[in-house]
């Protein structure tokens, strides 16, 4: 056997051998040899085949929109049982989105890059499989397109998808500058064929393997995101009348991220509606604690206290009936957090992320639980991550915000106000990172400028004062307020035009 590729045709006719080479893999450290890369990928091609062949989506015909595998261990992802009596599984069913990743094309006439871009692609799909908002379709499924350029149109209805993600790899460079390695992906509306999003990604091909965990993770993070927001159109577009619970929780989300008074009482009213629908949706009462709690925070509550308790008994309603989920998880810690409990907001936010570790916006309320908890130097490494995984995305204004309190909060206001101004960039219809900004020009002096952003801020929330923005970011804070931010208040509150 004179090189790698020998190998493995010996492994894949031996296949009684496996065991033996995994523990040599693991005994001697021959995973981070390039024969290790050839033999991890076939490794995990030849369990995942076996386990989906077992209890995987075999028959695209026969499939339904809720029974979608899990592909790295072959159990379907949310055990889409029959409802038992006095249940139902209303959003569970077939308006949940369906997605199917298919293998990524080796544009390199090197075939260890063929191993990478077929282990990638499994990463991919196991990532996305953990996300309770969308079904994946099973590897086995999807890999029968390996190699081919089908129609995508096609594709979506032999696999009942409703997007398809697509994509290539290809080593590029050499010589001085180092051999790279670009990865390109897009998301398809499977009906239309129109592009929803696309992303290319470029590194170095020092680290095999943490080229595959770092592209995958930002890939997968990306694709959720994407197809989040998608969806959120799609549920936006349709009939009121004809939405399940999962259409209304989508609705409650669109409604919460337009931030005004009028807009957080619909996510409310979404959500209330999700959950009349169907009590046992636990995701429906995590979106109504989420929505609930959001109004006291942003200052869009008539009875803040009332609120604050109601979200309290929907996010524990929501754990008791889904406690080992990750989105519910990530509500939860969100809810304690904005309700001035970071310390236990933490713990549970770094289970969710166990569970689902590349949901880039998991990862970013974490960041600021931290924050808030007074770990600041890891909440902004935590933020940094998140921006990573979520390039070119709408939310990352609110990252950039929170980035800013925090720069504030540890006494950098110069930096808090560079991030700020990053997140009006984006988005410039909340009132709060105005208000962050401002405080932050008010400590360095800067006045004139302090006095335009209040005016901005004066047409978002008319009624906005200087007391209510103390009184909101107080309830965050277990203990005291940091210093920097009581003394910023005080300067804003100087510069505050009087009524």
């Amino acid at each position: 056997m004179e090189n790698m590729n020998d190998v493995l045709s010996w492994l894949t006719d031996h296949e009684s051998a496996f065991s033996a080479i995994a523990a040599l893999v693991v005994i001697f450290g021959v995973v981070f040899s390039p024969l290790g890369a050839g033999i991890r990928g076939l490794l995990s091609r030849k369990q995942a085949g076996s386990d989906t062949l077992q209890s995987g989506v075999d028959n695209p015909q026969a499939r339904t929109n809720n029974s979608a595998a899990n592909v790295s261990t072959g159990a379907r992802k949310d055990d889409a049982s029959p409802a038992k009596p006095g249940q139902s599984n209303a959003g569970q069913g077939k308006d949940r989105p369906v997605v199917a990743v298919l293998p990524l094309n080796n544009m390199s006439a090197d075939e260890e890059q063929g191993y990478l871009a077929e282990g990638m692609t499994e990463d991919i799909i196991t990532a996305l499989a953990r996300s309770a908002d969308m079904d994946v379709i099973a590897r086995n499924s999807t890999f029968v397109y390996r190699g081919t350029t089908p129609d995508i149109r096609q594709v979506g209805k032999d696999l009942g998808a409703r997007y398809v993600v697509e994509g290539s790899l290809r080593k590029v460079g050499s010589g001085q500058s180092g051999e790279r390695i670009r990865v390109t992906v897009q998301l398809i509306e499977a009906a239309t064929g129109n592009h929803v999003w696309a992303e290319n990604y470029d590194r170095p091909l020092s680290d095999i393997f943490a080229i595959q965990d770092e592209v995958s993770s930002g890939i997968a993070s990306a694709l959720g995101y994407a197809i989040t927001v998608a969806e959120i159109s799609a549920a936006n577009r349709a009939s009121t009348d004809n939405l399940d619970a999962w259409g209304l929780v989508a609705r409650s989300l669109s409604a919460a991220f337009q931030y005004s008074h009028e807009t957080a009482n619909e996510s409310v009213e979404f959500a209330r509606q999700a959950v009349a629908l169907d009590p046992n949706y636990a995701a429906a009462h995590a979106r109504l604690a989420s929505a609930l709690i959001r109004r006291p925070a942003n200052g869009f509550s008539e009875h803040p206290e009332q609120d604050v308790s109601e979200a309290k008994a929907a996010i524990d309603k929501a754990i008791r009936l889904a406690p080992n989920d990750a989105g519910v998880l990530a509500e939860s810690g969100h809810v304690l957090c904005f309700s001035g409990r970071p310390d236990k907001a933490i713990p549970v936010l770094e289970r969710a992320l166990a569970l689902c570790p590349s949901n880039a916006i998991t990862i970013a309320q974490y960041g600021y639980a931290l924050g808030v908890a007074g770990k600041l130097d890891k909440a902004l490494d935590e933020l940094t991550r998140a921006i990573d995984l979520l390039p070119n995305a709408q939310y990352l204004y609110r990252i950039y915000f929170w980035r800013s309190t925090i720069l504030l909060t540890k006494g950098d206001p110069e930096a808090g106000e560079s991030e700020g101004q990053k997140s009006i960039s984006i988005f410039n219809g909340f009132h709060t990172p105005w208000a962050i900004l401002a405080i932050c020009l008010a400590v360095q002096g800067k006045t004139n400028a302090a006095k335009e952003v209040i005016i901005e801020i004066k047409r978002l929330m008319p009624d906005a004062s200087v007391d209510r923005y103390r009184q909101n970011i107080t309830a965050l804070y277990p203990s005291d307020l940091p210093q920097t931010l009581d003394e910023g208040l005080h300067r804003l509150e100087e510069i505050w035009p009087k009524d």
